[in-house]
């Protein structure tokens, strides 16, 4: 079963409307859909820690929502804590926070929760803080994931050769995302030519972000300055053609 996905017994539904409104009136906050199966710890109160697996369906600075295999009581705290690289590369060490059981609605297979971050680590509070940051500005490009990546040189100017082939991971009419071993400036600008399936494009790019995964791994995430209207179609035909789905971190 792929990450994003859950069987068709345990899809969910929104967020109940009470308890979204009871999430906006405890604190202005940014979710993120993650969508992602992790192996979790999970301590309930008068109980031993197990191991679990839960269905990470959206997390924010306060809270997440999960879909997990057992019905926990609210009001209830639990302890919580599972390896921060399952949600990115680039983050080391565990999340460790004590969450208060808001809201929970059964599902065949166990229930939806929603969970309140109460006693959240300080080191997990800041990898929590830096993988947010990380998420909208990839948001900000609505970058698709492609189904096969597509090459892509660079260049600093009209008058330089075009570097080693890059393959590209994500697309958007704003800008693309790739893997190198090199870092890169931010807001630093290029010429960027993309191998698309109805030809090439050549357009000037700055960089949006670039992100250490280890050493010598970076991801990189350029944005289009100049982008022409053809180039544009040209985009929109190659992700309708092979793009998969919205670019889940």
């Amino acid at each position: 079963m792929a990450d994003d996905e859950l069987p068709d017994d345990q899809q969910v539904d929104p967020v109940p409307p009470d308890a979204e409104q009871d999430d906006r009136r405890r604190q202005s906050r940014t979710k993120f859909e993650v969508k992602r199966t992790l192996l979790a710890s999970l301590e309930a109160e008068s109980a031993d820690e197990t191991s679990c697996h839960l269905h990470l369906l959206d997390i924010s600075e306060g809270g997440m929502r999960i879909n997990i295999d057992r019905t926990l009581e609210v009001e209830t705290q639990i302890g919580l804590r599972f390896d921060l690289t399952t949600l990115s590369p680039s983050l080391n060490g565990q999340f460790d926070s004590v969450c208060r059981v808001v809201w929970t609605r059964p599902t065949p297979g166990g229930s939806v929760t929603g969970l309140e971050f109460k006693e959240l680590r300080q080191d997990s509070e800041a990898s929590l803080k830096c993988l947010l940051e990380i998420w909208s500005e990839k948001a900000s490009l609505e970058l698709t994931r492609l189904w096969k990546p597509i090459n892509a040189k660079l260049r600093q100017s009209d008058e330089e050769p075009w570097s080693r082939t890059h393959f590209v991971q994500a697309l958007s009419e704003a800008g693309f995302q790739f893997k190198s071993s090199e870092s890169m400036e931010k807001d630093q600008v290029c010429h960027a030519r993309l191998l698309l399936a109805g030809g090439p494009i050549v357009t000037s790019a700055t960089v949006h972000w670039c992100k250490e995964l280890s050493a010598r791994s970076f991801e990189i995430a350029l944005q289009f300055l100049e982008l022409g209207q053809e180039d544009e179609a040209s985009i929109r035909l190659h992700l309708k053609r092979t793009g998969n789905a919205s670019f889940r971190k």
